[in-house]
């Protein structure tokens, strides 16, 4: 029995702070703390040091106050989360030697924090408020709306990459502010961190996984975890238990089973993996199941008493109630996310079938459906109802085939769904008239008109359950049988269509010589061979004489894929595929009996696998560039062969680096979120000497390719506009021209999985600086003083831009231009706005090409530039502000400046406050 804890209780995270705080040194000491009462962490600190968990310094002091470091921090993270796995730095500012050297292995490694930049962790730095906010949220999932943060008045003060996380753990009750600030650029003290991990711990979702085969639980009662589970192999039985959280079916179990046997889950249950046989409830309650699996078809059988509320199907599936007693499935939805030509199959009483998604085929061989709709977004939708299926209320806001015997009590059609098609006509038909009549029925559609008599036999063949694909180096084998003899030349029929599974979904092969997808039916001459009689059947449209149409029941077939397979011919070169490339391909088999009776959907699959070299791969020659013309470029190029219908991945995550070497993700303004590209995208990299787009993305777009060859040097930008018939650039919205440095991190994973060692290339965009800024305020008006570190030309691109704003409780309110009504922004256009503190010379010849005053500023001038009305006395140009300077007030200023090049400065800000003590 193999169970992992990857969490940890209450009582183990307060046991596991107490060895990091009682080991650090003389920094957490040992001794009783005498300098807590009347402290607001006094209550959680007596706590710890009652039961052990903390001591105090030796001078019988704990030292609340005291401010933690980076280094201290990760160290309470890490033995308070149970992270224990280490992974190789290189950070220049640390040694092996240094106490905390492993605990820094330990939190690279989990992900929750990194070093600088400059390659440098800064181990002794003090954290921040604001960056304890951000390592918490990412350990604890937490998300919020980041207008939680208006909450507290220093709002504006928060970095916009952490009020997320400010959020987050303000609305969790994790941290909380002091007077109604959060303080975010605060150094966090010790007991601030000792609080934060307590009420973490509070917070903290215990993870149970079962990752050998064997069966867990009590063979009687019932044991309750307080927590998620994960089952990551195949053949696990749980059994008697309860889950106060969620439960996945992972897909380490693969194409294997899993059985849950009285289990109680009480939050979602998520399906990633499971095959054919796969996974069963029995006398178990769920709540919501989600059928989330990558490639192939899972089977979800009920059983029992088994009752599942809601079912949300994103991949292939069959769902099936066998010897139920109790409800079995309630609710089922096939959401947006399958993929086109998935197919689901359904055997059982539902209460509710909402089809959402698109271009999906569902299968009812049996059973019943009580309320069935056909959502406005489910255009392709086909149905095949089986003879023994019905479905009692159906409503189509969309149009749909469908196919079958099986009986429909009462369908309601909106004008969008009038091209519907039935091949058994409804017992009642409401809203929209249909365009094209049904197969049988009496009556019409109008009422009178003639009939069609039905087929005496209106039972469906039935495709044999050991149907199965192989694949070898020439190509694929299909075998299979069916219960019913067939004649070709009536309206009979086998159909198959090929298929080769991608992440997005099932992608149909190509017949090449046709340029069509690759589907055989009847009109292929002998494509059907008899393993057994050595018969080929279908005489095709060509009439081979030598060919036989009749099949008799359960003759076992087979049919192949394999260029050159007869030589010189050349009939079986419709394809091209390399067939040794890792890949998994399905094949759909339906049979259409002599009466046109249809078959269910068989679908099989076969796979080449991945070879395994147990090495990671390698990502060489990686650049960032950055200009106005391309916005980011990012160049590379890998060591291995790259295939995006396996596991391989290029993921690529963008950010832009503060002064402070800190990273601050850049975001997708069209998805929401990071902007993190991935072989969801299609066509995202480009091969620099192939002019080939590589990854058919997610709509699997088939001008892209799925396999990048070794060393292909790629590329990939980052260009708002840059698609100007398309705006499927515009996902950042990023003036180029300012002054930045961005950083791109790279990882790719190979067809066997492995991870390659994150790549990390930046670029800056070059600006002037801005440096010895300051604003100040006196009862006449406000005085700006700044440098830059270039040379200004006006008579170029050059600018200087001056903002002024009032601080308010909800943010910066521009100061009023009385002159002109509009917000007051000095640049350029104004004559003389800048004075030289030094030389005593006004820049700016403004509007006036004739003025006096001087268009060049030398690089480092120490410039100045008022707002006093009045200050030219009778001139009367500098009374473009009506503001008393004695009221109580914080003014802004905000400086920008454009070099003769066009390339701008970071923003800079200061600021000056006229403070509520008179003024003589």
């Amino acid at each position: 029995m193999s169970i992992k804890k990857t969490n940890r209780r209450v009582l183990s995270l307060l046991l596991a702070v107490g060895l990091v705080l009682s080991s650090i040194g003389t920094a957490f000491g040992a001794a009783a703390a005498s300098d807590i009462k009347g402290h607001w962490a006094e209550n959680q600190i007596n706590s710890w040091l009652e039961q052990g968990f903390v001591k105090g310094f030796e001078d019988g002091t704990f030292k609340p106050n005291k401010t933690i470091s980076r280094a201290e921090f990760v160290a309470l993270v890490n033995r308070s989360f149970g992270f224990t796995e280490k992974t190789e730095v290189t950070f220049t500012d640390m040694k092996e030697s240094n106490w905390s050297y492993s605990e820094v292995q330990i939190a690279v490694k989990a992900g929750y924090i990194t070093g600088y930049t400059n390659n440098t962790f800064g181990p002794n730095d003090e954290i921040t408020r604001e960056q304890i906010a951000a390592i918490v949220t990412k350990l604890l999932n937490l998300k919020a709306s980041s207008s939680y943060t208006s909450s507290f008045k220093d709002e504006a003060t928060i970095a916009a990459w952490s009020k997320p996380a400010v959020a987050a753990v303000a609305e969790n009750k994790i941290m909380s502010g002091y007077n109604q600030a959060f303080n975010p650029t605060h150094s966090a003290t010790r007991a601030e961190a000792l609080v934060v991990l307590d009420n973490a711990g509070k917070l903290r979702v215990t993870t149970t996984t079962f990752d050998k085969e064997g069966t867990y639980g009590p063979e009687t009662g019932s044991q309750v975890i307080n927590g998620n589970v994960t089952i990551t192999a195949a053949g696990v039985t749980l059994q008697n238990t309860v889950i106060n959280g969620d439960l996945v079916l992972d897909k380490g179990i693969g194409e294997g089973d899993a059985f849950l046997k009285n289990v109680t889950v009480k939050g979602n249950t998520t399906v990633k993996g499971g095959g054919a046989n796969s996974i069963h409830f029995e006398d178990s309650i769920l709540l919501t199941v989600i059928v989330d699996k990558a490639t192939g078809t899972v089977r979800i059988v009920a059983e029992g008493t088994t009752t599942i509320a809601s079912v949300v199907v994103q991949s292939p599936a069959t769902l099936e109630e066998a010897d139920l007693t109790g409800t079995g499935f309630t609710a089922v939805e096939l959401s947006k996310l399958l993929p086109k030509d998935s197919l689901v199959t359904l055997i059982g009483s539902f209460e509710s079938l909402n089809i959402v998604g698109a271009q999906i085929k569902v299968d009812i061989p049996s059973g019943s459906v009580d309320k069935a709709t056909v959502a406005a977004s489910a255009e392709g939708v086909s149905v095949n109802l089986s003879k023994e299926a019905k479905i009692i209320s159906l409503i189509l806001e969309a149009a749909a085939k469908f196919l079958g015997a099986g009986t429909i009590d009462s369908a309601t059609l909106s004008e969008l769904a009038k091209d519907t098609t039935f091949e058994t006509k409804p017992s009642k038909l409401e809203g929209a008239t249909p365009t094209t009549p049904p197969v049988t029925g009496g009556g019409g559609w109008g009422g009178g008109g003639g009939t069609t008599t039905p087929p005496t036999d209106q039972q469906a063949p039935v495709i044999s359950n050991d149907a199965e694909m192989t694949v070898d180096n020439q190509g694929l084998t299909l075998l299979f049988s069916f219960n019913e003899q067939i004649d070709l030349g009536t309206s009979a029929n086998v159909e198959i269509k090929y298929f080769q599974q991608t992440h997005a979904g099932l992608l149909p092969l190509k017949n090449k010589t046709a340029g069509t997808d690759l589907v055989k039916n009847k009109t292929w001459d002998g494509y059907l061979y008899g393993m057994e009689n050595g018969v080929s059947y279908s005489k095709g449209t060509a009439n081979i004489a030598a060919n036989q149409n009749v099949i008799s029941a359960n003759t076992k077939l087979g049919s192949l894929v394999k260029q050159g397979h007869h030589g010189v011919d050349g009939d079986m070169d419709y394809v091209t595929i390399d067939w040794n490339a890792p890949a998994t391909y399905v094949a759909q088999i339906v049979v259409t009996d002599n009466v046109g009776n249809r078959s269910a959907v068989k679908e099989v699959t076969a796979t080449v696998p991945v070879i395994d070299d147990e090495v990671a791969p390698v990502i060489n020659n990686a650049t960032l560039s950055v200009s106005p013309e391309t916005g980011l470029l990012l160049q590379f190029d890998i060591n291995e062969s790259i295939d995006f219908d396996t596991d391989a991945n290029v993921e690529i995550k963008y950010f832009t680096k503060d002064a402070n070497d800190d990273l601050h993700p850049i975001s997708n303004s069209i998805a929401g979120g990071a902007l993190v590209k991935n072989k969801d995208w299609d066509g995202y990299l480009y091969g620099m000497e192939t002019g080939k787009n590589y990854s058919k993305g997610l709509k699997l777009n088939s001008q892209y390719l799925n396999i990048i060859p070794a060393e292909t040097k790629l590329g990939t930008l980052v260009k708002q506009g840059y698609h100007t018939d398309s705006t499927d650039m515009d996902y950042v919205t990023i003036d180029w021209h300012t002054a930045a440095t961005y950083v791109a991190q790279i990882i790719v994973t190979d067809n066997a999985g492995h991870e390659s060692v994150v790549e990390e290339v930046e670029a800056a965009v070059p600006g002037p600086v801005i440096s010895n800024a300051s604003l100040s305020v006196d009862d006449q008006g406000l005085t700006l003083l700044f440098s830059a570190n270039e040379e200004i030309d006006f008579a170029t691109q050059a600018n200087v831009v001056i903002k002024y704003f009032k601080k308010t409780g909800s943010g910066l309110q521009p100061l009023l231009n009385t002159t002109t009504d509009l917000d007051l922004i000095k640049d350029k256009s104004w004559d003389g706005y800048l004075y030289d503190m030094v030389t005593n010379t006004n820049y700016s010849k403004g509007n006036d090409p004739n003025s006096t005053y001087l268009n060049v500023i030398p690089a480092n001038a120490q410039l100045g530039t008022l707002v006093k009305q009045a200050h030219h006395g009778v001139d009367g140009d500098m009374n473009y502000v009506d503001i008393d300077w004695t009221t109580p007030a914080t003014y802004v200023a905000q400086i920008v400046v454009t070099n003769n090049a066009g390339f701008k400065s970071v923003v800079k800000e200061v600021e000056a406050t006229v403070s509520d003590v008179v003024i003589p």
